[in-house]
Formats: C-alpha cells, sequence, structure tokens
C-alpha cells in the first residue's frame, strides 16, 4: 500500500454494508470517469485494469463490462443459465445479457444515474439486478476476454453456508419483485 499510497484512498465503515452498499459507499468517494467493482476473492493480470479501461475508452456507450474470469484450477467460469454460458466461450468482445459482480467496470456518471447498487441486496443478486436495470437504461453489457483475472469464488461465504444460502433466497425474491412480472415472483416463491 505504500507504493500506491498517493493513488490510493481507503474508505473505512465501522459496519459490514454488505456489497452493494458497501461499494455505494466507495463511490461517494472515488474520483475518475470509471469505476471497477471488485470481490476480494480475485488476482488480477498486470493488464486487466488497463485492458478494460481501453475497451470502455472505445466503447462509450457500454453499460458494464467484465474480464474473462477464471477459475482457481485456470478454468472458465461462465455465470448465467447453462443456456447462455456459450457465449463466455469467445475470444473477443462480446454483448452479453448477463454478466457476475466479481469484476464489473463501468462509467462513474452512470453509476450515479443509476443510484448505485441497489442497498437491499447484501450480497448476492446485485449483479442480476444491475444488468436488468442497465438494460431498461438500453445499456450494453459486454463480456471481454481480452483481459482476465482468477475468481476464487465464494470465499466471503463458507463460514456462513446457511446465512449465505438465505440471503441469496431473499434476495432473489427482491429482484423478481422488483423487475419481473408478480407470476414470477410468486414461482419464485414456491
Amino acid at each position: 500500500l505504500d507504493t500506491y499510497a498517493d493513488k490510493v484512498k481507503v474508505v473505512y465503515s465501522l459496519d459490514n454494508l454488505g456489497f452493494s452498499r458497501g461499494n455505494n459507499l466507495a463511490s461517494e468517494h472515488a474520483s475518475g470517469d470509471f469505476l471497477f467493482l471488485l470481490n476480494n476473492d480475485t488476482v488480477l493480470l498486470k493488464t486487466t485494469l488497463q485492458s478494460l479501461v481501453d475497451f470502455m475508452k472505445e466503447h462509450p456507450e457500454a453499460g458494464a463490462i467484465t474480464p474473462k474470469l477464471l477459475n482457481e484450477d485456470g478454468s472458465l467460469q461462465c455465470p448465467g443459465s447453462i443456456f447462455g454460458r456459450w457465449r463466455f466461450w469467445s475470444k473477443t468482445p462480446i454483448e452479453v445479457p448477463f454478466i457476475a459482480g466479481a469484476a464489473v467496470m463501468m462509467h462513474a456518471s452512470l453509476y450515479k444515474e443509476m443510484g448505485g447498487l441497489d442497498g437491499n441486496l447484501f450480497f448476492y443478486n446485485d449483479d442480476i439486478d444491475m444488468c436488468m436495470t442497465l438494460k431498461k437504461l438500453m445499456r450494453p453489457i459486454y463480456y471481454v476476454p481480452t483481459a482476465e483475472l482468477t475468481h476464487y469464488g465464494g470465499l466471503s461465504t463458507r463460514s456462513r453456508k446457511l446465512g449465505s444460502l438465505m440471503e441469496g433466497y431473499r434476495g432473489g425474491l427482491y429482484v423478481a419483485y422488483k423487475h419481473y412480472p408478480r407470476f414470477v415472483y410468486h414461482t419464485y416463491r414456491v
């Protein structure tokens, strides 16, 4: 941290705000054109950030972008349903309907326009909600496989499995109620 002391601003919170509210708090103190929302269980390559910034500069219409996410063993992570996984096999940047929230870059102005991430989502489902919001704003979402990082996945929640499971379902109900017709919400509840 000493090497980057003049470039890093540490924001403290006395409470665990969760992913959404934590990122919202950090965004209030951020400066610059882009925000990079990053899980704490990730490891970037030296070129990851620059590749993402370059893509954002070349695609100002982008709502959000994500790099290629790799598992610890180097295998590819393909977020979303089994029906859309083929998109993440692409070797070149491609527009996608959904990206995982493990590593997301977007324009700071768009983040502010969206009102940040929905603070009703502590963790899990924030990425689904974000993608649905971007679709409503008619902003494309891109997968950028020319940038990559390792995502260890679930390290923050391994010690609290039941609580994490319950939070996942609670958030799923909230997202279904917020974005989908009521029959979807009631079906999800069942």
